[in-house]
């Protein structure tokens, strides 16, 4: 593909002459490993050279200090014979001949000045007395303050530095700008990659360009150049200079670089301290430190900063998210310190039996044979205990106070004070806003008469306005099978449903033909549901495809879907009321007045079935017997509902092998 699609390969439309070519050819990985290989093998010969200088050096000081030392009284020379072998003393012996220098005098008089002398004499006693180990310790401790020395002279030159940049012509400021530029694409395209390492280093590279430069302008004399008059350019400069260390902010905070980000987030303030952005940035990396205090500081300079932009919204939002992760952190640091002090004072911690404390709580106390005892504490263990229970305690915590948090936010909220429409769903049937249809006479009310649903009282009782009436009814609820719910859809009268819709004699409901039809295209509909599916799959998999158990806790899955049903069509929404329905579409099959009509009804049901079982289907009715008779298959559905609970118990009491007496 790079030989025919400039997609992969860029330079594909380009001319070797371009510096797109070229850069392109460097955004390679090889190309990228073969400049990094080189540049780790400058900088090793780089080292290199710097630790031959410091050999040779150390050498002509030996040397130099040999030569002088010749000219030390006797006494001196046996002071010091003894830890001559030792680094420290040597490095004592480098620093008294520099002041002998300095004040252009002999070594052998700095030495026998008192301040010197009482320092020779105590460094020969601690390594007399110590020997090799004293002599390691010493020698560290003068390192670690040479270091901070360095360190602090380091940042004195770096600050001068800052404030004194080099200024340029305009021909090499021209191609470290191209450099920069170059670099800041690469890191672009990087970050796009997920590549947030390489688009740090790109970054840093890019700055580096740019760092403590500026640009010089040539005045109308030739060959004399006024400085600092380009304003314009060292504006862009700037400009490019800032969106670089914005940039190497981000990828240091995305990598957890908190003092690199904190760093390149300080000097692009410096140079801009009204860009919010940065504000930001420097906030995230005071947070990673743990400087809350600075960080606050930071969001109230955003907030300063806010005023007047169209965008203040977002910033109060991100300002105000920040601030509440700062109280979280705050809360949390107190409830670990409390805790904490608790777990000492309850391990007597600053008791003066600590040990035989902890011993105890081990419970690894060996005594030795003799006066001596020695304890064993497998202490790396004893402190991951500790730190699993604290986590514990913490998670408790956590835990009350989002309990609390929410109790506050219901306190809160407003309380409401009109009655709720629908009080009981177990006990009530119909909700406040319900089109209902009578089924029968109710009072001067015929069958097929409409209305709404106005007020449903704590009794559960109904005030229902029937169209073309100025006054409402009350109905109570011993009333309600007087009334079903009238479809959502609209696609059938009133008067319609109410034919389909009869009232035994003996008790329960009874559907017609066209009634049982149009209930069980309700219940394909919803059984097609892909999440009604969905729980089918999972609950075969939890009972691992047995299909007693399948088939006792079948009832209860599908219950839920079939209420709306179920209530619709004036059934009670509980397993009793799925039941009924059962029996009323299996009277209305039988009832059936043709056998066209009543072999219609069967396959509608055989559908129904296979839908409802799912996968399981083929396994729950292998049989070709139960397939033949398509009905005796959903009507066992109904029966389910009055065997579920003792199947299932019998399913476990096998399963179990538990006696019939014990359970």
């Amino acid at each position: 593909l790079e030989r025919v699609d400039p997609r992969v390969n860029p330079n594909l439309l380009l001319d070797e002459t371009q510096q797109e070519f070229w850069n392109n050819i460097s955004r390679k990985p090889y190309a990228k490993a073969i400049l990094r290989a080189e540049e780790h093998w400058k900088d090793r010969r780089r080292v290199w050279l710097q630790q031959y200088e410091r050999v040779e050096i150390m050498n002509q000081v030996r040397e130099e200090l040999a030569e002088e030392l010749e000219g030390c009284a006797p006494e001196m020379k046996r002071l010091l014979a003894p830890i001559m072998v030792h680094r420290i003393t040597e490095i004592s012996l480098w620093n008294c001949l520099r002041e002998a220098r300095q004040r252009q005098v002999s070594l052998s008089w700095v030495l026998e000045q008192p301040r010197h002398l009482q320092q020779l004499r105590s460094l020969r006693a601690q390594l007399d007395q110590g020997g090799a180990a004293a002599a390691a310790r010493l020698l560290s401790e003068f390192s670690a303050r040479a270091e901070e020395i360095c360190e602090a002279e380091r940042r004195t030159l770096e600050a001068r530095a800052a404030k004194r940049r080099v200024e340029v012509d305009s021909e090499t400021m021209c191609k470290h700008l191209n450099m920069a530029q170059k670099l800041r694409k690469d890191g672009y395209i990087e970050w796009h990659r997920g590549s947030v390492e390489e688009a740090l280093a790109s970054w840093r590279q890019a700055e580096a360009h740019l760092r403590d430069k500026r640009l010089g302008n040539s005045s109308s004399t030739p060959g004399v150049r006024v400085p600092g008059q380009d304003v314009a350019g060292n504006e862009t400069v700037e400009e490019l200079h800032l969106l670089l260390l914005k940039n190497v902010a981000q990828a240091a905070i995305r990598l957890g670089r908190w003092s690199e980000a904190l760093a390149a987030a300080d000097d692009a303030l410096a140079m801009d301290d009204q860009d919010h952005k940065v504000w930001f940035r420097r906030a995230c990396c005071l947070e990673g430190l743990g400087r809350y205090a600075e960080e606050e500081e930071a969001l109230a300079r955003i907030d300063d900063l806010a005023v007047g932009r169209p965008d203040r919204a977002r910033l109060a939002r991100d300002v105000q998210a920040r601030r509440q992760r700062i109280a979280a952190s705050h809360a949390s640091q107190r409830q670990t310190e409390r805790l904490g002090l608790q777990r000492a004072l309850a391990r007597g911690v600053f008791s003066a039996d600590r040990e035989a404390a902890l011993c105890s709580d081990a419970g690894v106390v060996q005594e030795l044979r003799g006066e001596e005892a020695e304890v064993m504490l497998d202490e790396d263990e004893l402190l991951r205990l500790e730190e699993e229970e604290l986590l514990r305690e913490e998670e408790e915590l956590f835990r009350e106070e989002e309990e609390e948090e929410l109790l506050r936010e219901e306190e809160r909220q407003p309380r409401q004070l009109e009655a709720p429409s629908l009080v009981s769903e177990a006990s009530f049937r119909f909700r406040k806003g319900d089109r209902v249809i009578a089924r029968q006479c109710l009072a001067d009310i015929v069958p097929g008469e409409a209305g709404t649903v106005l007020e449903v009282d704590a009794d559960g009782d109904i005030k229902v306005i029937f169209d073309g009436q100025s006054e409402s009814q009350l109905v109570f609820s011993i009333d309600f099978d007087s009334l079903v719910l009238a479809p959502s859809d609209g696609s059938r009268e009133p008067t319609e449903i109410a034919e389909l819709l009869l009232r035994p004699q003996e008790g329960g409901l009874r559907l017609t033909q066209d009634g049982a039809a149009e209930l069980l295209d309700a219940l394909a509909r919803a059984y097609q549901d892909t999440g009604f599916q969905q729980q089918l799959a999972k609950l075969a998999r939890d009972v691992r495809w047995d299909r007693q158990l399948f088939s006792g806790l079948l009832p209860k899955v599908a219950l839920e879907v079939q209420r709306p049903l179920l209530r619709r069509w004036g059934f009670e929404a509980s397993p009793k009321g799925a039941t009924e329905m059962q029996r009323a579409l299996e009277e209305a099959a039988l009832g059936a007045a043709s056998e066209g009509q009543q072999s219609a009804l069967k396959e509608q049901a055989a559908q129904v079935t296979r839908l409802l079982y799912g996968d399981m289907y083929e396994g729950t009715f292998a049989s070709r017997t139960h397939a033949r008779d398509h009905w005796a298959l959903h009507s066992r559905v109904g029966d389910m509902y009055r065997e579920s609970n003792s199947e299932l118990e019998e399913s476990t009491r096998s399963r179990c092998n538990v006696p019939v007496e014990a359970s």
